[in-house]
């Protein structure tokens, strides 16, 4: 009896934990949003194609040409760097649209080395079929740029001045 009884739940899998639910991977990646601090954004399309501009929409936009971004590549970067809490007024703000999304969640990172590169390559890429967005966003870009580098730490000297 025990050996029938071992090989029914050899084979019909008794005592087992039900198999668990596969985790579908995420839908491919459509557009990829960056915000910098200084108001700068950052809008980079499925084919690699780009858009950057500052403030609101619409004002000063410049393209860039498709494959300049790998969106895939870029998306797994961004997501093993990105915070799910932070600010628009200290850090970067990164939105990953994926196909058939309608809900977006903003997440946020400080990290210059990663940010900054996007909007170098995107200036340096862009199309200058707007010579007057050119210029007006070349202006704005000498006087607040998208990326300010951290200004050095006051040294201990600066930090106690007058203490004990």
């Amino acid at each position: 009896m025990r050996a029938s009884l071992l090989l029914f739940c050899l084979l019909f899998s008794c005592n087992h934990a039900p198999a668990p639910t596969p985790v579908p991977p995420p839908a491919p990646i459509r557009q990829i949003h960056i915000i910098t601090p200084t108001a700068w954004w950052l809008r980079i399309e499925k084919d690699g194609s780009a858009t950057y501009g500052h403030g609101s929409d619409p004002g000063p936009t410049l393209s860039v040409p498709p494959a300049t971004f790998d969106i895939t590549e870029l998306a797994k970067s961004l997501n093993l760097r990105l915070l799910d809490s932070g600010n628009m007024a200290d850090h970067y703000a990164v939105i990953l649209a994926h196909d058939g999304e309608t809900t977006f969640k903003t997440r946020f990172t400080k990290d210059i080395t990663l940010i900054s590169p996007l909007f170098s390559n995107a200036r340096s890429r862009r199309t200058l079929t707007d010579p007057a967005a050119a210029k007006a966003l070349d202006d704005l870009w000498s006087k607040t740029p998208p990326i300010e580098e951290p200004s050095p730490s006051p040294g201990p000297d600066v930090l106690f001045k007058g203490q004990p």
